[in-house]
């Protein structure tokens, strides 16, 4: 799909929480690298990359040296870390979860997902 309208930032809506201890262990000091990585809610007001099939709760948009994160939790995000492994890269109109690594697979059969893919060539998916 040549891209003709853009999606991003449409409904968003953001908030700030602590990035668990094996999420920011992963990070490391690669802040930017981290935008764009799909997190579930690990904990009392807290995300991170969680295990593979756990429930999408947002999109890093921000990661801080404090161990502090804007995540975006509504609306269409673009640019979204998805998996390249072909047997779980989510199709438009597929329900997503996050894989435990910061990208969002499809979902396994029977499961509910929040996040719904509607374009997979810039990863824009509905939160």
């Amino acid at each position: 799909m040549s891209k003709l309208i853009s999606f991003g930032g449409i409904g968003e809506l953001n908030a700030t929480f602590a990035v668990d201890e094996a999420t920011k262990t992963a990070i490391g000091t690669n802040y930017d690298g981290a935008v764009g990585k799909a997190v579930t809610i690990t904990g009392d007001g807290e995300v991170g990359y969680g295990e593979s099939g756990d429930a999408l709760f947002g999109v890093l948009q921000q990661v801080e040296s404090d161990g502090y994160a804007t995540v975006q939790v509504k609306g269409f995000a673009e640019n979204v870390s998805m998996t390249d492994t072909t047997a779980n890269k989510p199709a438009v109109g597929a329900a997503v979860c996050v894989d435990g690594s910061g990208s969002i697979v499809k979902v396994a059969e029977g499961k509910e997902g929040k996040g719904i893919v509607i374009s997979v060539d810039d990863s824009t998916i509905l939160l």
